[in-house]
């Protein structure tokens, strides 16, 4: 299956309520630690949980800088583009 941003980016926001409890908007340059307090293993479960939903992995390397959700979605799109499943 392939998928376009605006999917990436739906799904990146979807599973952040799973793993943070938060009134924060979710938008593409929220702070993950600073604006919604999510340590690195809470970081690390929604990539995790986004991975999930996507059928893709991302390796540490890729995720090493991730500070927002934007660069969440950059690194699940840069996967997808790699595989061949990323439209547009």
């Amino acid at each position: 299956m392939s998928w376009t941003h605006d999917e990436v980016v739906a799904t990146v926001k979807s599973v952040v309520p799973d793993h943070v409890e938060t009134g924060v908007d979710r938008t593409e340059k929220t702070e993950l630690a600073a604006r919604m307090g999510v340590d690195a293993l809470g970081g690390r479960e929604v990539v995790q949980g986004t991975e999930d939903r996507l059928d893709t992995t991302i390796g540490d390397k890729e995720l090493r800088g991730v500070a927002t959700l934007g660069d969440v979605t950059k690194a699940i799109e840069a996967r997808l583009r790699e595989d061949g499943r990323l439209k547009g």
